[in-house]
């Protein structure tokens, strides 16, 4: 340090190699020391040195490819380039033109082809109709002609069992005359009392096919008849599904057996429908019950919601009215708080005429398919339609009073769950809330019914009708709640 051969401001801490300390200066720890430093410093050189050498490698490997792929692409560019110098922009132009015009004419000619198929996809539609008309007088003509062969059938058996009663009769043998005897007396009675059920003394008279001289344009036939899907309708068809197949197997008997037995042949007409699914449940099973049960249920429990709701909801329309308004809306406020009152009366008015619809087709089924008029399926159209007249008037109540459009469409959305309710009773059956038994008869009942029959005389009043009444309630409604003046606070 003071022989001036280092820079100024050289300490000794500067000088003295790394580990080592000033007492071990120029001893044997500090040349050991500095020899494992050494050995430290040329491993990491050596594998310095490897590393470069791999790296090296794989340079070379790298450069060789894209040396490659150069001279490949060198080789496309040039052979474009032959290509290029060889084809003909003109033709090429010319071509495309060609076959432009030639797609344009082929798509006039598939335009008049598609033309002249909806023409005869009409007729076909027209010809369909008049066959289904003719099927289902061919079909009358069917069932008709199956009962005049019954009854031949249970005539001729009737006179030859009545023959054998006879010569058993006239026997030698006292017993065997006696048991004779006693069968012809016991046949005769059942005689007796089929012929008094056809003849609707014991039971209503079996209905006569439909006359020639009926106005078809009135009472067309129903055909293929979309119901709703809801718990009270689900309900329905389990109903009517028991009953076809408790007919299915009241018809394996023969007729000799049992007057009673044959009269419960007619509960259910199936001959007349199509669709109409069988639940696949045993006749007194634990299933069958706690099917019949939890639609019972369900049925009750959806009544009861409903008109709870609508009771709380009618009790409190007027509460449920929005903040009175300090100063008059604007002109663009005004038509968006006035228009949208009167289209949520326009919905709310055709959900009413749905629900109403579907209550008629409700009703219709059950009158046409039931061999009784059932008490349950009349409270239920009843409420169903005091519902809907309840929930659009409920609707109208509480619109007139509103200040702010999403009100409006909130309020309107809330009343419609209302009449949701039995499809998503319906639903929660599906889903297997109720049990597997309960989920797989809801899951596999048909809603889509088609009938050959025709619909019954007063459908087509009741249509006019509910087409009307909807028409009405909505124009009208409509017409208040845009027309109805705003509400205002009063001045303090």
């Amino acid at each position: 340090l003071g022989s001036g051969l280092l820079p100024p401001g050289t300490q000794l801490q500067d000088i003295i190699p790394p580990g080592v300390t000033m007492e071990e200066l120029g001893t044997e720890a500090e040349r050991n020391k500095n020899r494992m430093k050494l050995n430290e410093l040329y491993g990491q050189h050596h594998r310095l040195q490897e590393e470069h050498a791999q790296f090296k490698e794989t340079a070379m490997s790298l450069i060789e490819n894209l040396s490659a792929q150069c001279q490949q692409l060198a080789r496309d560019v040039a052979a474009l380039r032959g290509e290029q110098r060889t084809l003909n922009i003109d033709e090429l132009r010319a071509s495309v033109q060609n076959n432009v015009g030639n797609l344009s004419a082929r798509n006039t000619e598939i335009t008049k082809e598609l033309n002249s198929f909806k023409g005869l996809l009409g007729n076909v539609n027209s010809q369909s109709d008049q066959m289904k008309g003719q099927l289902v007088e061919m079909k009358q003509e069917v069932v008709t002609m199956k009962r005049e062969l019954q009854g031949v059938r249970d005539k001729r058996a009737s006179n030859e069992e009545v023959d054998r009663l006879r010569q058993g009769a006239q026997s030698k043998d006292q017993i065997s005359r006696i048991e004779a005897k006693s069968d012809l007396a016991n046949f005769e009675l059942r005689t007796l009392v089929r012929q008094l059920w056809d003849r609707g003394v014991l039971a209503p008279p079996r209905p006569e096919p439909l006359q020639e001289q009926e106005d078809e344009e009135e009472r067309p036939p129903v055909g293929t008849l979309e119901m709703g899907q809801d718990i009270f309708t689900a309900r329905l068809l389990l109903r009517l599904g028991m009953l076809k197949a408790r007919t299915q197997a009241l018809a394996e008997f023969s007729p000799e057996e049992d007057a009673w037995s044959r009269s419960e042949q007619h509960l259910l007409d199936d001959e007349t429908v199509a669709g109409l699914a069988v639940p696949e449940l045993d006749e007194g099973s634990s299933a069958q019950l706690r099917v019949v049960a939890y639609s019972s249920g369900l049925c009750a429990a959806t009544l009861t919601l409903q008109l709870v709701v609508l009771l709380i909801i009618l009790e409190n329309a007027r509460s449920m009215a929005g903040d009175c308004l300090k100063e008059p809306l604007g002109h663009r406020q005004w038509w968006n708080l006035h228009v949208s009152k009167a289209l949520a009366i326009v919905v709310a008015g055709g959900l009413m005429g749905k629900d109403l619809m579907d209550a008629a087709n409700y009703w219709m089924v059950s009158e046409l398919l039931m061999p009784y008029r059932c008490k349950e399926v009349v409270v239920t159209t009843l409420f169903r339609v005091v519902m809907s007249l309840v929930i659009i008037a409920a609707t109208m109540f509480i619109l007139i009073n509103l200040t702010n459009p999403v009100d409006v469409w909130l309020n309107m959305t809330a009343l419609g769950f209302i009449a949701s309710l039995g499809s998503d009773a319906l639903d929660l059956s599906k889903r297997g809330l109720f049990g597997h038994a309960v989920a797989k008869t809801a899951t596999k009942l048909n809603f889509e019914l088609t009938f050959m029959s025709q619909y019954p005389s007063w459908f087509a009043s009741v249509h006019r009708l509910t087409t009307a009444a909807t028409l009405i309630v909505v124009v009208s409604f409509a017409v208040v709640t845009f027309s109805s003046q705003d509400l205002m606070c009063s001045a303090a």
